[in-house]
């Protein structure tokens, strides 16, 4: 098994207090405390901007690390003041860098030059906030008055609106009572309306099989469902002509034609329209499919008896299964 430099010799006594660093004679942090007993540690440093090197005269970005050498130099009041000296990697030149705690920034102080990067806003036409230029004119006398002035106009027109907020907060909670009565009966009907609908797609899931979850309902597909007739199955419709046979009395009379006609007329404008409905919603149909059936259904109203055409009429687009001897 690998020690992981955890070997404890015969000889260490866990008593005396020392630890495994300081029974080998090292350190923790390794090769990188070389020096620290002159105050000095191997750290990685990144180059807070772009330099140039004085020894090489090459450019260096910003950002590019090097393994620096900090070292406490001073203090500005209780601040430290650190120096960082590394090596160029392109000439083996030394350069130095220390922070400058009162101006919080970097300062580059031999062996480099940092390199001007500094612009101006209006000359790369970049809109200048307004913080800068309060800060450009914080001096001028003028523009503290007119800034004045226009905080109290400002204030003067906000404080009508402050105002009507305050009474309709005052007007909507004059009753907490009644307000909180209010809400909890609005959030009861609210969990019993979700619960519902939660139950409903439960069931839906549990008689389908389904695994996912149901997405909540669109009234716009309630709205295309209710324009959409299906048409009666056979069942339906034998279960109607028995209804109809047990309503109608014993002794039928003989309706006069005219009535006939008008009942002719009414279910022929009721089935056009469902026709219409049916055609209007389902785009693969055709007024020739609908009344193409394999056993088309009719009644005779006169009897009252529900009549089944075995021989319904062929369509011309179809070839007829009868044979040819017939």
């Amino acid at each position: 098994m690998q020690g992981f430099n955890k070997y404890y010799p015969p000889d260490y006594d866990w008593r005396e207090g020392k630890g495994l660093n300081k029974l080998h004679g090292t350190h923790a942090l390794g090769n990188r405390a070389r020096k620290l007993d002159k105050g000095i540690l191997i750290v990685r440093f990144e180059l807070p901007y772009s330099i140039w090197c004085e020894t090489c005269n090459n450019h260096i970005g910003q950002g590019v690390r090097f393994n620096a050498e900090k070292k406490r130099v001073g203090n500005y009041y209780s601040t430290p003041i650190w120096s960082f000296r590394m090596k160029c990697h392109l000439c083996s030149g030394i350069f130095e860098i220390q922070t400058d705690p009162k101006n919080t920034e970097y300062v580059v102080i031999s062996g480099a030059k940092q390199k001007n990067e500094n612009w101006d806003s209006t000359d790369a036409g970049v809109v200048v906030s307004k913080d800068d230029i309060e800060e450009d004119y914080k001096d001028d006398p003028f523009y503290k008055i007119e800034k004045s002035v226009a905080d109290m106009n400002k204030a003067k027109e906000s404080i009508p609106l402050l105002t009507r907020l305050y009474e309709l907060n005052e007007k909507q909670w004059a009753d907490p009572y009644s307000v909180s009565s209010r809400l909890r009966k609005i959030f009861r009907e609210e969990k019993k309306m979700l619960k519902k609908e939660k139950e409903s797609d439960e069931e839906i899931r549990n008689r389908n099989s389904l695994g996912i979850k149901l997405a909540k309902k669109d009234p716009k597909d309630h709205l295309q469902a209710k324009l959409v007739d299906f048409q009666p199955q056979i069942n339906d419709l034998i279960e109607i002509t028995k209804k109809e046979i047990y309503s109608s009395p014993l002794f039928i009379q003989k309706a006069s034609p005219v009535s006939i006609h008008h009942k002719s007329n009414k279910g022929n404008i009721i089935r056009q329209l469902k026709l219409n409905t049916r055609m209007k919603n389902d785009h693969f149909i055709t007024q020739h499919s609908i009344f193409t059936q394999h056993r088309p259904l009719k009644f005779n109203t006169s009897q009252q008896t529900l009549i089944i055409n075995d021989d319904p009429q062929v369509s011309q687009g179809l070839v007829s299964y009868k044979s040819d001897s017939e």
